[in-house]
């Protein structure tokens, strides 16, 4: 099922024109972070529960942006930067519920949260998995963190 998450950034990537030059995989140990710049993330609901996160650097951003904008000149502003990472973030988790759904694994997403600072170190409840994503942007991590089930 992780997978899922993987085939919704690239399949969003491809229509947004933004070529990816690799995918490296790793599985994080609970609680597990990684340091960035910018971190948007989007909640996940219903039949899975977890988050999506996708963490990168201010470079790597102001890439995003100007690959998502298809050549239309866009103000190098940070803010709008954030604004297309917490997007970028959020069709990305759109895709993930629609192909859970798919799958028979009904879900809903929450709106993206975009945080910014010199040093971000992230605490990710539940196991997690990280993909680092490479293209002519920079790179930038995919970070999916699954709620563990409470017992009843």
């Amino acid at each position: 099922m992780p997978g899922v998450f993987l085939e919704a950034l690239r399949q969003v990537f491809a229509e947004t024109g933004i070529p990816l030059a690799g995918v490296v995989t790793a599985r994080l140990a609970a609680g597990a972070g990684r340091t960035a710049q910018m971190v948007a993330s989007v909640g996940v609901t219903g039949a899975v529960r977890g988050h999506v996160t996708i963490c990168t650097d201010d470079r790597s951003a102001a890439a995003l942006l100007r690959g998502m904008s298809a050549g239309v000149a866009v103000p190098a502003r940070p803010e709008i930067a954030r604004a297309a990472l917490g997007e970028i973030t959020n069709q990305v988790a759109g895709r993930s519920v629609t192909l859970l759904a798919a799958a028979g694994l009904p879900c809903d997403i929450t709106p993206p949260i975009v945080v910014c600072a010199d040093r971000i170190v992230g605490l990710l409840p539940g196991p997690s998995i990280a993909w680092t994503v490479r293209g002519r942007f920079g790179s930038l991590r995919l970070l999916v963190a699954r709620e563990r089930r409470k017992s009843s």
